[in-house]
């Protein structure tokens, strides 16, 4: 089943750069109903402009995370804004999600596909 969502028009999206001691790695964000759907990529926003991306779902993050930037998880990592705007709904039929971006990197059309249970593929369109 798609992940549930009612949203307004041009909900807010961020992606966030996460540096840990082990890795770099980017969380995709979108708001819906109060709390961020995330999915852990990893290529940069540059890079998702032409390329398809397999995306972890990871927890619902805090809204908070819209405009935070600095420490995360105990000190242990670090975030910082690598792209934010807005998004749409452009349709939603069974595991898929067809989105419109509209941000500084990213803008134009987006298929979030659902693969397994936490596995998606994030595809510009």
């Amino acid at each position: 089943m798609l992940i549930q969502m009612t949203l307004p028009e041009n909900s807010r999206y961020v992606i966030l750069k996460h540096t840990t001691a082990k890795d770099v790695h980017f969380d995709f964000m979108l708001e819906s109903e109060g709390i961020l759907l995330t999915w852990r990529i990893h290529i940069p926003p540059d890079d998702l402009k032409t390329t398809p991306a397999m995306a972890e779902k990871i927890f619902d993050h805090p809204i908070k995370f819209l405009s935070y930037e600095g420490a995360v998880n105990k000190g242990t990592g670090n975030v910082t804004t690598a792209d934010k705007g807005t998004y749409s709904i452009m349709s939603k039929t069974g595991e898929m999600l067809q989105i419109q971006i509209k941000a500084k990197i990213l803008s134009g059309a987006y298929t979030l596909t659902k693969k397994t249970k936490r596995s998606w593929e994030i595809t510009p369109v």
